[in-house]
């Protein structure tokens, strides 16, 4: 499938949209806080997370024989938790390749967070930490959300208005990919949406 740049002429009023694309000045667009790029691989919002997660793991290898377990904690909720956790139903649902990263990188965060050995299995940490690897962290946001859908919990109703219109994407989605065009892949069957149903 060939884009013809030139052609691409959208305008909201007078205001012309630029592209954000592979082949583009800016490579993603970021909405309150998320990457978008052009396919909605989500690379570019993955890498990010990951790199959030690596500078939060640097802190916690510094400190971790010097902080007591209750500040690394905290360390830990900030550095760390707070960027597996924002967006992730977007974002989460990812085959990405970079979210066995995410997850490899987590396990090392909490190593460090009890200032365990680097090769120490980390099942038992999770528990006896009380916290939650990044997959369950998805599981759980997932299951929150369609709650609320479906029980009509939700104050906002942009947040109504934003999963019809996912729904309506994924729909013309699957016409398209019926007519084999190849590179576009926006919300497949592991989205949070389809994921979500099977926890009511």
């Amino acid at each position: 499938m060939h884009f013809d740049e030139n052609a691409f002429n959208l305008k909201i009023g007078t205001e012309h949209l630029k592209r954000v694309g592979d082949n583009c000045k800016d490579k993603y667009f970021k909405f309150v806080g998320i990457k978008l790029d052009e396919h909605l691989t989500w690379d570019h919002q993955i890498s990010h997370v990951y790199r959030k997660l690596i500078s939060g793991n640097f802190v916690l290898n510094r400190c971790k024989n010097v902080l007591p377990i209750n500040v690394r904690r905290l360390i830990y909720n900030s550095l760390i938790q707070s960027h597996l956790e924002y967006g992730v139903l977007a974002w989460g649902s990812s085959k990405n390749k970079l979210i066995t990263s995410i997850n490899k990188m987590q396990k090392r965060c909490i190593r460090n967070l009890v200032s365990g050995n680097w090769l120490s299995h980390t099942d038992p940490l999770f528990g006896k930490l009380n916290i939650l690897k990044f997959k369950d962290i998805f599981d759980v946001n997932s299951k929150i959300f369609m709650h609320k859908y479906f029980n009509s919990q939700f104050r906002n109703p942009l947040i109504i208005c934003l999963l019809h219109l996912l729904h309506q994407i994924e729909q013309k989605t699957l016409f398209l990919r019926n007519q084999e065009i190849k590179g576009l892949t926006l919300f497949p069957k592991h989205s949070f949406q389809n994921l979500g149903t099977r926890f009511l």
